[in-house]
């Protein structure tokens, strides 16, 4: 009776790891699957593109991280409350993008065609030249392909599906 009753206790306990294990791993991939809201942001040069628009930490720690690529004239962006320095790297990313900086609506400044970083590579980080509000990803080339400089304005404005 005690060997079966140490059976049935360790069965017990595989089944219920085998549940929580089963209900986090479900939770982890909806997250990283949620939905967010669309916006299109219009340049001042007549350009367009549809965003993503990753305003709450757990989104903007997500950002692109994990996907295989952006459809031309998509992207991210990324908005903040308050202006500050803002830091961004590549790590978990699987193509290059261009990130834009931006502040009170207007392109302080440009990375592009950004890599990731490789599997052994320490992350490099890459620094606003300013206190920004905004920060847009794109495909890279997107910028130099559009003719889009540092001076460019923009008007970001809610898609409602």
């Amino acid at each position: 009776m005690n060997k079966r009753r140490w059976i049935f206790v360790l069965t017990l306990l595989v089944t219920l790891i085998v549940i929580v294990y089963v209900f986090i791993f479900a939770q982890v991939g909806e997250t990283s699957q949620q939905s967010l809201a669309i916006a299109r942001v219009q340049f001042s040069t007549g350009h367009e593109i549809l965003v993503e628009v990753a305003d709450a930490l757990s989104e903007q720690v997500q950002g692109l991280s994990f996907r295989q690529g952006l459809e031309d004239d998509k992207g991210m962006l990324f908005t903040y409350d308050e202006k500050d320095e803002r830091l961004f790297w590549m790590k978990d990313m699987l193509f290059s993008i261009d990130i834009i900086w931006i502040v009170d609506s207007v392109i302080v400044g440009v990375e592009r065609e950004v890599p990731p970083t490789g599997v052994n590579e320490t992350p490099k980080i890459y620094v606003s030249p300013v206190d920004v509000d905004m920060v847009l990803e794109v495909p890279a080339g997107w910028m130099s392909l559009q003719g889009i400089e540092v001076g460019a304005h923009i008007k970001v404005t809610d898609v409602r599906e």
